[in-house]
């Protein structure tokens, strides 16, 4: 017996091309989301610093970081039907990333070794944290939401129950 198919060839890559992009953009409004929250923060901070309230600015600077990354994370837990951690990980990879060529080819910031590395370690380990807040958004999801995305997944691999 002949399955029977509706959509051709195009219309099936045209549709592979936007699950993509909704995943990649998803994933890079996560990223912005946290960028902008960072960059309140490291206005706050700056003014704290001018007071003379350095090591209280430290603190609210790294808890906020931490805050801003799992709000990124959330936006993408609540928008994305599948992988929402590793989408939104991948999101604030990239940006990041995109951050660091930023600061090298136009801003033409020079950092020393160490600073380098400090911003690769945060730029590859706090998005685990935005991976962390999109599981925890998805999971408090619908469940049947859930289970539509999984049982696509076994389709794709060819397991049927």
């Amino acid at each position: 017996m002949r399955r029977q198919v509706d959509l051709d060839r195009l219309d099936r890559a045209t549709l592979r091309v936007w699950r993509w992009s909704n995943l990649v953009g998803w994933g890079l409004i996560g990223a912005a989301v946290t960028w902008t929250l960072g960059a309140t923060t490291n206005i706050v901070t700056g003014r704290m610093s001018d007071l003379g309230l350095d090591h209280v600015g430290n603190a609210i600077a790294f808890v906020m970081a931490f805050l801003a990354t799992v709000a990124g994370g959330a936006v993408v837990g609540a928008r994305v039907y599948r992988s929402p951690g590793f989408v939104a990980y991948l999101g604030q990879v990239a940006f990041g990333l995109g951050w660091i060529a930023w600061q090298f080819v136009v801003a033409h910031k020079a950092w020393n070794p160490t600073a380098f590395e400090v911003n690769c370690i945060v730029i590859f380990t706090f998005p685990v944290f935005a991976a962390m807040g999109a599981v925890a958004v998805w999971e408090r999801r619908p469940h049947a939401l859930r289970q539509e995305a999984h049982r696509r997944r076994r389709q794709a691999r060819g397991i049927t129950l």
